[in-house]
Formats: C-alpha cells, structure tokens, sequence
C-alpha cells in the first residue's frame, strides 16, 4: 500500500497531505502514515513545506523513489514557490478523485500517446525550447504544463481526450491562463473532439475561464471559425476547496 501510494505521489505531483493517504488507501486510522512519514524523514526521502502552522505538506524529494516510478521528473523533486505547491496539491486532490481514467503523467507518454496512436505531427504539440547558457544548445520539451491530462474511450477508434488547467489562486493571473491556452492551437485543431477541465480555487472563476475560452477560440490562437460546430466541449469541473490551500501565501 505505502509503495503505490509514493509511486502515485511520485507520477503526479511530487507533494501530498496526509489525507491524501487516507483517501488512496481508504483507512480511516491515521497509524500508518504516521509510520510512513517517520520513515520517510529518517531516511531523507521527504521535506515538510508549512502552508499554515497546523498543514504540514510533504515533499517527496528522493530520486530513488521517483525513478522507482518508471517516470522520473526532476521537478517533482525540487522545492517550488507556493503556487506551484498549491497547484501539485489541486491536481492531486483531482486525480485522487479520478482514479479510473488512464493518466498520461510523463512528456514521454503524451508525446507516444498523440504522435503514434492519434498520428498527429510532432509539429503541432505544445513545445517549449530551453538554450543552454553559453552554449548554442537547445533542448524541446514538450507539454511543459504538468497538469492532469487523461484519455477517455481508449477502445474505441477516436479516443477523447481531457486536458487541463489548475489556478490555485483566489485571483490567478489570466496572463498564465492564456499562454496556456495559446501553446495547444496546433494540437487542438487536429481532434475532433476533446474535453477541457478548468479546476479552481476560487468558485467565481470559472466563469471568467469560460468567456477567455470562447473568446480565444473565436477570435484568436489559430483554431478555425468553423471547429466552433464541432462538438468539442469546454467542461468545467469544480475543485475541491480545502482550507488548508486558503490560510497561507507562502511556504516555510
């Protein structure tokens, strides 16, 4: 149970709350985390990030654990500023909630999943290009925001796919939400149908990322006039509002 739960931890975020185990495991006894997590900091697999004085967060730093993963992402294993933390932490509360779909957590999976089985050009996914210093070197990575992306309808000969977008702040920055947006032009033309998932911290958002949606789509990041017939639905799904995302700005 503790391994799949840190493999779990491990492939989608990096960070979880103690809850987190209690929910992926379905105990109702606090006994075996507790345990985990004494084993976790003796053995220097985990870091504690305060976001309040009573929420404690728990980093799982290990490279060993993370590549017992299959899927190593150093990201997950490197300290981040709270809204990167408050992010990992929706998207985890998400798929904890969304167990039964199949997840594609790694740039390795999405970039397989959408070139081969869909035959879509490497071209048109989101990419992002990094130079190193000093140096004339480049490296393209691909789906760059790591955000819950699943595949629906796997048998069938068009399977949907669900992306998605996490604003872990009561007033997020729109500026963030529509470069997001604006990366998956190429790669949204070529689906016929796909689902959108807008998760929030704040209830009154999501009508302001509906308009933003509809608007970019009818006037702007390369999506056609005539895709707007298609039945391609922006589905908005609520996040769960823990208190412990609300009583700090930032981490200790």
């Amino acid at each position: 149970m503790e391994y799949s739960f840190l493999q779990f931890v491990a492939l989608h975020s990096g960070l979880f709350l103690r809850r987190h185990f209690l929910q992926f495991s379905g105990l109702k006894s606090g006994e075996l985390i507790t345990n985990l997590l004494k084993r976790l900091q003796k053995n220097r697999h985990s870091r504690i990030l305060k976001l309040s004085k009573n929420v404690s967060v728990y980093h799982l730093n290990s490279r060993t654990i993370h590549q017992a993963s299959g899927y190593e992402n150093p990201r997950h294993r490197h300290p981040h500023r709270v809204d990167y933390v408050k992010t990992k932490l929706f998207a985890i509360d998400y798929v904890l909630e969304n167990r039964n779909f199949h997840y594609l957590p790694a740039e390795e999976e999405k970039v397989s999943f959408f070139t081969k089985n869909l035959q879509i050009p490497l071209a048109d996914l989101p990419v992002k290009t990094y130079k190193t210093p000093n140096s004339k070197t480049e490296t393209h990575r691909y789906f760059v925001y790591k955000f819950p992306l699943y595949v629906t309808s796997l048998s069938s000969e068009l399977p949907v796919v669900h992306f998605s977008y996490v604003d872990p702040r009561p007033l997020g920055s729109v500026i963030d939400y529509v470069n997001h947006l604006r990366s998956y032009p190429g790669l949204l033309n070529r689906l016929q149908e796909f689902r959108f998932i807008f998760i929030y911290h704040a209830s009154a958002r999501w009508k302001n990322a509906e308009s933003i949606f509809q608007t970019l789509r009818q006037s702007g990041f390369n999506l056609n006039r005539e895709d707007l017939e298609l039945s391609k639905l922006f589905h908005l799904r609520r996040a769960w509002e823990c208190q412990e995302y609300e009583k700090s700005g930032s981490l200790k």
